[in-house]
């Protein structure tokens, strides 16, 4: 997976905006997590934004404090979701075994029948998403602070130490 996780995240730098202010979160840190994410679920990259609403989704609600939430429409989301893994579920099922999450749970012997217990897959899926983004996020906020702190000189210093409740949250 190597040369492909370079190319993307080269892509992502090399297309960053220059001259100007941008959401470091959105188009890096967001942006890099997602797309491997859908390297990982071997989803196509086009659908990686499902990836993101999914794991927002699912940790946001009544249970967490946001008490603003439509919960119909919270479960409507976590039913596309099932729907969607376990359509993907199959194709993997069907194919020789890859690398990928979801091929390596559907050949193997003690998950190979996780799909007849749709909650419970649903549940495992989530559980890489919402696992898989907020690691992710946060390694590549802290990394960019470390660049900021350190390899930019001390003026730069402050400002990151300033900011590291991001990666603390």
């Amino acid at each position: 997976l190597e040369p492909l996780i370079r190319e993307r995240v080269a892509g992502i730098l090399d297309n960053l905006p220059r001259n100007e202010e941008f959401n470091w979160v959105d188009h890096v840190s967001r942006e890099m997590t997602m797309r491997m994410l859908a390297t990982l679920f071997d989803m196509p990259q086009e659908a990686r934004h499902l990836l993101s609403k999914w794991s927002d989704t699912a940790t946001t609600g009544k249970q967490f404090g946001n008490h603003d939430v439509d919960e119909e429409a919270r479960l409507q989301t976590g039913l596309e979701a099932l729907d969607y893994f376990t359509n993907l579920w199959s194709e993997k099922a069907k194919s020789e075994p890859k690398g990928d999450f979801l091929s390596l749970l559907a050949h193997n012997p003690a998950t190979r029948d996780l799909h007849e217990r749709p909650l419970e897959l649903l549940g495992n899926v989530i559980l890489l998403i919402v696992g898989g983004n907020a690691n992710a996020m946060a390694q590549v906020v802290a990394q960019q602070l470390g660049i900021g702190a350190f390899a930019c000189g001390n003026q730069h210093q402050s400002r990151a130490h300033r900011h590291l409740h991001i990666v603390r949250a």
